[in-house]
């Protein structure tokens, strides 16, 4: 079962996380960590500190949110709606100095309005994601992302829970 707690890294987890990292790949997953430690107290003035003026996004499943102004917009909401709205990282790997991938956890219940047309059914969220973090200048400068929303909109019965097996 997800507690609260779980979305609080002590220092020994946060070294967890990043065992085997280079040092500047350490770096980077720490403040990709300390992101989310502002966006779950939903500092949204803090959050900007941590992306480089040219950031970009990318993720398949939102392509309106390819700039970090239309990128900000999205957690903000998230706040909004899903309330603890919490994150986590899990697991860290680098490529380099200046790119990391981090598996990530975001939890929160929905209980704060309207999404995908759904009212709040106070079901929780789970989604779990891959972001590939590039970094400029010490600051994010380019998150591409892989989540998983089909099992969020099942959660949140926008759409029916489909069955176990495919080919059953």
């Amino acid at each position: 079962m997800t507690t609260l707690e779980d979305f609080t890294l002590s220092e020994e987890k946060k070294a967890e996380i990043c065992n085997g990292l280079t040092a500047p790949q350490e770096k980077a997953v720490r403040h990709w960590m300390a992101l989310h430690e502002v966006l779950n107290r939903g500092d949204f003035d803090a959050v900007d500190d941590f992306f480089h003026p040219e950031m970009t996004y990318s993720n398949p499943n939102r392509p309106d949110l390819s700039t970090y102004d239309t990128w900000k917009t999205s957690p903000m909401k998230l706040y909004e709606l899903f309330p603890p709205c919490v994150y986590r990282t899990v697991g860290a790997w680098g490529r380099g100095d200046d790119e990391v991938t981090v598996l990530c956890h975001h939890w929160g219940k929905h209980t704060g309005g309207t999404y995908y047309g759904k009212e709040p059914t106070g079901n929780e969220i789970n989604v779990w994601w891959y972001s590939t973090l590039k970094m400029k200048e010490g600051k994010i400068f380019h998150i591409y992302s892989i989540s998983d929303i089909l099992t969020m909109v099942m959660d949140l019965e926008v759409i029916p829970r489909l069955p176990a097996n495919p080919y059953g």
